[in-house]
């Protein structure tokens, strides 16, 4: 079958028509915008104008779109380029008020100045306080080592309470009356007597020319004591006055007085001595026994009777340790809850006790109780003198010397004077001064 080839369409309307879908962003550009309300929307420029018109040209319509057959176009046109003018100014107006300046927030410079003003100075203070003010060290180049610190010593412990006990008296055994020497008693009690210590209980025969020469050597010394009493007046009075030699025959005369005085003080007491070995004196207080009779021959430390003792108070302590004390040691007792003292004297030490025996005492009476206070924390008593003689009138209860004038300078280097011429003792005080320059001398 032979087909003819086809011929050209009679009209625009007889070709095929194609669907033209337009463009999206195109249409939005083409959509109408609402006005703004607070500016006057300006007006299009003439190529603006034109333009749009050419893209309405452009534009498919529900007329033209057919499906199957093409678009009729009218013939082209040349279309001169728009001239774009410049665009006028845009004025725009506002109705409302501008609103005020918000206040700033933060910190003000000032302020934080002042803050880190602050911080420099307090470093600086505390550099100057801790690092710059500090003592220096002085560095010892020595190789001594360093010293400990002393520790401090721990209190003592408190002491224990007081060993406590009851005085009971006793009465001591009866002691024994001895002679010294061989002889004859010239004098002895004939019944119990009352005696005192150191009283004179028997004597025998020959002791009154010793008695004699005791006394006369007494006196004798009493009066040397004051001659050289006056010879120290007369060397002051002679010192104050300038002259130097009255002033050098008084001080050689205290000299011999001084040297003199010590001899015949060692002649005395050597006689008193042996008088002593023909009297007999009681040791204690007591009642005197005797056992002989006068005119009865004795041989030397023979018994002539009994001293019997006077009750004494005793007092018997219990103690853990008894090594502090001794026997004859010397011990305090505190009475009247320690208000008075008494000193007594340790006469049995055994392994838990002490006894003590202290002397006659009114306070120390029968189941009074006392303390015994400890060795360590018992004061010394003071010794007691020994017992001197009583008889004659020459006692050496009153044999001291007045000390020399303290004007009254030894000249050094004086010859012949001993050591213990200055220390000479001085002379009773109711003892008269012969006049100076008496020249009353052995």
């Amino acid at each position: 079958m032979i087909q003819d080839p086809p011929t050209a369409p009679a009209s625009a309307f007889d070709a095929p028509t194609v669907a033209r879908i337009p463009d999206p962003a195109m249409l939005a550009e083409l959509a109408p915008r609402p006005p703004q309300p607070s500016a006057r929307s300006p007006e299009p420029s003439p190529s603006a104008r034109t333009s749009d018109a050419v893209k309405a040209q452009d534009l498919p319509t529900a007329d033209t779109i057919r499906v199957g057959k093409t678009q009729l176009r009218a013939p082209a046109t040349s279309v001169k380029p728009p001239v774009e003018l410049p665009a006028a100014p845009v004025t725009v107006k506002v109705d409302k008020p501008m609103p005020p300046p918000t206040p700033r927030t933060g910190m003000s410079p000032l302020l934080l100045v002042v803050l880190i003003l602050a911080i420099l100075g307090a470093g600086v203070f505390f550099a100057w306080k801790y690092v710059l003010e500090r003592p220096a060290i002085d560095v010892d180049t020595s190789a001594a080592p360093p010293v400990p610190a002393p520790m401090k010593p721990a209190p003592p412990p408190p002491p224990p309470p007081p060993t406590t006990a009851k005085i009971a008296l006793e009465t001591p055994e009866p002691e024994d009356v001895k002679v010294m020497r061989q002889g004859v008693l010239e004098s002895i009690p004939a019944t119990d007597t009352p005696v005192k210590e150191t009283e004179v209980i028997a004597k025998l025969k020959g002791n009154k020319p010793l008695e004699a020469q005791v006394n006369a050597m007494t006196n004798d010394l009493t009066r040397q004591r004051a001659l050289l009493d006056a010879a120290a007046k007369v060397f002051d009075t002679a010192h104050a006055a300038g002259n130097k030699a009255r002033e050098a025959a008084a001080q050689a005369e205290v000299t011999e007085r001084r040297k003199l005085i010590a001899n015949k003080e060692s002649a005395l007491n050597a006689k008193r001595a042996d008088l002593d070995t023909y009297q007999v004196r009681a040791p204690k207080n007591g009642t005197f026994v005797p056992a002989a009779k006068l005119n009865v021959p004795v041989a030397a430390d023979a018994v002539i009777g009994k001293l019997q003792r006077e009750p004494i108070p005793v007092a018997t302590f219990k103690l853990g340790s008894t090594h502090s004390f001794a026997g004859n040691g010397s011990v305090e007792i505190a009475i009247h809850k320690g208000e008075q003292r008494v000193t007594c004297t340790v006469v049995d030490v055994q392994s838990d006790s002490v006894k003590v025996v202290c002397p006659v005492d009114p306070d120390l009476t029968e189941g009074l109780e006392v303390a015994l206070q400890l060795p360590a924390a018992a004061s010394a008593a003071p010794p007691e003198p020994p017992p001197l003689p009583s008889g004659g009138a020459g006692s050496a209860a009153g044999s001291g010397a007045p000390a020399e004038s303290p004007g009254a300078p030894t000249p050094a280097g004086t010859p012949g004077e001993p050591a213990g011429a200055a220390g000479a003792p001085p002379a009773p005080s109711g003892a008269a001064a012969p006049a100076a320059g008496s020249g009353d001398k052995p």
